[in-house]
């Protein structure tokens, strides 16, 4: 009897620890990025990703090469100019209105754009009004060219690609790429990130 009592009284405090846990965990989500509103972005889908509809000179290049990709089906292009338009438009912040806006959103799995947009925030996007009130929005970044290497199949993995989709295995591509920015005097003092390695499903 006592050892029913303690079963359910552990069980009972797991689960307020659980609630209390999980409501933090929503609670650093929201603090995260309740600075200021979200400004409502028009988008439209291109294949699986969806991009703004509000695109840059190089997007808009980007995006008939991305077409041509998926229509081909070949996927070291497709990894190739999806990098691309997710690198212009992460790294772009001329048309960003505050924190809250990260770009690439779209290029990123349903299940991880919480955590990867709470990442943007807290790293690069962390300090978007300040650089914007410093330098001006108009010398904010833009992403005018983009380089990629040759992805690399690294190996295979079991994703959800959209809400209403089922699991399904994918391969797995390493890609390194390189960025330029549209040259203004104040991007030198805002010592601004321009290569990385990608890992694209």
């Amino acid at each position: 009897m006592l050892k029913k009592r303690s079963t359910k009284l552990l069980l009972a405090i797991l689960t307020i620890l659980v609630v209390i846990l999980a409501g933090f965990e929503v609670k650093s989500l929201l603090e995260a990025s309740n600075s200021k509103e979200e400004v409502k972005i028009t988008t439209k889908r291109i294949g699986p990703y969806i991009v703004s509809t509000n695109q840059t000179a190089y997007q808009q290049k980007v995006e008939t090469q991305l077409q041509s990709a998926l229509d081909s089906g070949d996927a070291v292009q497709i990894v190739s100019e999806a990098s691309k338009f997710f690198i212009s438009d992460y790294f772009t912040l001329k048309d960003k209105t505050n924190k809250n806006n990260v770009g690439g959103m779209g290029f990123i799995f349903i299940d991880n754009q919480a955590q990867f947009k709470v990442n943007a925030i807290a790293s690069y996007y962390r300090d978007l009004t300040t650089y914007q009130d410093a330098y001006g929005k108009a010398n904010m970044p833009i992403v005018t060219n983009v380089t990629t290497g040759t992805p690399k199949k690294v190996s295979k993995s079991l994703v959800k690609v959209s809400d209403n989709s089922s699991l399904q295995v994918k391969s797995v591509y390493d890609i390194p790429v390189k960025w330029q920015y549209e040259e203004n005097d104040k991007l030198k003092e805002m010592n601004l990130i321009n290569k990385a390695s990608l890992r694209f499903v």
